[in-house]
């Protein structure tokens, strides 16, 4: 299969909205109670909401034959939203966006980045060399999710 990235913009909110909620209610199975992965899903269930939360963000999409199947965020210092279809899990997808996003963010000239990595991301976010800094959790609809403050150093080129 065929996979391209390309820059994102308010016109993917659609396909957004349909990778985040699979992500959620099915990728997160081991990590989530339903209770967290439904209010986490329904955080953002619609387009207009996706279009008002990467305003201003530097988005990533990876597509293939079927249109989009991952997208990932730079916001300032801040890697945000690696979200893949758990259809398209385990091929490499992630690792595709992460190096997009760091690479912008060396382009940049970022002395590192941080994340708020989920229990699914963060061994994802490990094995691409990012350390727990902190734990925390966030509330969506009257519901906690735990989640990892995690850093990456980014040294300047020798």
């Amino acid at each position: 299969m065929t996979v391209t990235l390309r820059r994102g913009g308010a016109e993917d909110a659609p396909a957004l909205a349909r990778i985040f909620r699979a992500a959620i209610l099915r990728g997160t199975k081991g990590a989530y109670s339903a209770e967290q992965r439904l209010a986490w899903a329904q955080s953002r269930r619609t387009p207009q909401e996706w279009r008002g939360r990467i305003g201003g963000l530097d988005l990533w999409i990876l597509e293939s034959g079927v249109g989009a199947i991952g997208f990932a965020a730079l916001d300032g210092d801040c890697f945000d939203l690696l979200f893949v279809h758990p259809d398209h899990a385990g091929q490499g997808h992630s690792r595709q966006l992460h190096d997009a996003v760091v690479a912008e963010a060396r382009n940049r000239g970022l002395a590192g980045l941080v994340t708020h990595a989920s229990h699914v991301s963060r061994p994802v976010f490990a094995r691409f060399g990012w350390t727990v800094e902190s734990e925390g959790e966030a509330e969506r609809g009257g519901v906690l999710l735990g989640y990892s403050v995690m850093r990456l150093d980014l040294p300047a080129p020798a």
